[in-house]
């Protein structure tokens, strides 16, 4: 389980300032076996009920690390994600209990990261090449069975993070002579927008909600990466408030809502930016915790590290309550161990990487809101 720590215990920040090789990489963290005690969730004794959930495997699947994180759920509870396929990763569909492989833009990855409620589904996949170190990584849209490059912001990479209900798109994509990165709006009608930065040389994506906000960070003239949000294509910072350590967004809700962290030196810690105001979502004590998703009830998901090092998938419901370990959820008889919660519908239902084996394979994980003490089979329908 150690590898899979450090993986998830990486910096934001960090990778967003990589190479574009460093965002393509395969390697899938994994080992060691779960040999510890969940930490005991916040809000015990609050007066809201403790949430149940049914738990569907989805099955195998890639894992590469937060910033990599897809396992994108629309809301019909359909699941897309990135799964090993041979010696190939491929974008998968999964709704009705199958599994479905994407096709590629002719190469050997593929890499789904979203869907809306008309099945519109974005993410990224290479091309061919006979020469390695000329395949490309293109933004794609699969749509009625069909895969389309998205084009880039004239580099020869680009990938899409997200997509809202009408079609319009946040991705990222490299500039002219592939560097630097920056954020990109495709538009309902096919064009490209480069979204700029805070001064300094990168800025990237990571959500849009249906009324074409996007939210993700932006470099300053220092180098430290901001949250921030773009309206009208205009960008605004979220994090004057705090110390300057950097902080990144990860999703935003139709409410404005933006789920991200903060850096400190030491950790990062989960936060929802709130019209204003910076929620502390607090932790399992293990240091890190990082939002990766608000759903537009306000409820947010992720990942928090407990104390003996063990990641923790969590749900987030408000600041009185706090932390809910979703693994004391789940029926125990479900044999799954949760790690890291990516996405939440208005449904509430949540998609989740965990194991089934201690971390020899990581597999994908649809949790439905129940009734608890009633079914809590995988077939059970959210109420």
């Amino acid at each position: 389980m150690k590898a899979f720590v450090k993986v998830v215990r990486h910096r934001f920040a960090c990778a967003c300032s990589r190479p574009v090789a460093a965002f393509l990489s395969l390697g899938l963290a994994a080992g060691g076996v779960v040999g510890a005690t969940q930490a005991d969730s916040a809000g015990e004794g609050h007066h809201r009920a403790q949430p149940c959930h049914a738990v569907k495997d989805i099955g195998q699947v890639a894992f590469r690390g937060l910033f990599n994180c897809a396992l994108g759920v629309n809301a019909r509870g359909s699941v897309v994600g990135a799964a090993p396929f041979g010696s190939e990763i491929r974008g998968f569909l999964y709704e009705k209990g199958q599994m479905t492989l994407l096709p590629t833009l002719g190469g050997t990855l593929g890499d789904a990261r979203a869907i809306n409620s008309r099945g519109q589904i974005v993410g990224g996949s290479s091309t061919a090449a006979d020469v390695p170190d000329k395949v490309l990584f293109r933004a794609s849209l699969w749509d009625k069975g069909t895969i389309s490059d998205l084009r880039t912001l004239g580099g020869k990479h680009s990938w899409a993070v997200d997509i809202n209900e009408f079609g319009a798109i946040a991705g990222n994509a490299t500039t002219e002579g592939d560097a630097p990165i920056h954020a990109a709006l495709w538009t309902r009608r096919g064009a490209i927008v480069d979204l700029k930065t805070l001064g300094g040389p990168n800025s990237y994506a990571a959500g849009i909600n249906d009324w074409g906000v996007l939210t993700g960070g932006a470099q300053d003239v220092a180098g430290v990466y901001h949250a921030v949000i773009w309206r009208n294509r205009e960008m605004m910072r979220l994090d004057d408030a705090l110390p300057p350590n950097g902080s990144h967004g990860t999703k935003i809700n139709n409410a404005g809502e933006v789920c991200g962290s903060t850096f400190s030196p030491t950790t990062d810690k989960a936060v929802l930016f709130r019209h204003g105001s910076i929620i502390d979502l607090g932790g399992f004590g293990g240091g890190f915790t990082s939002c990766q998703d608000v759903g537009d009830q306000g409820h947010a998901v992720g990942i928090s590290v407990a104390p003996d090092g063990s990641p923790l998938a969590f749900l987030w419901r408000d600041e009185e309550e706090g932390l809910i370990d979703l693994n004391k959820t789940i029926p125990p008889e479900a044999g799954a161990f949760l790690a890291v919660a990516t996405s939440i519908n208005w449904l509430g239902q949540i998609a989740v990487y965990g194991t089934p084996d201690g971390f020899q394979t990581i597999h994908g994980y649809l949790l439905t809101p129940v009734k608890c003490g009633e079914d809590q089979g995988d077939d059970a329908a959210p109420r």
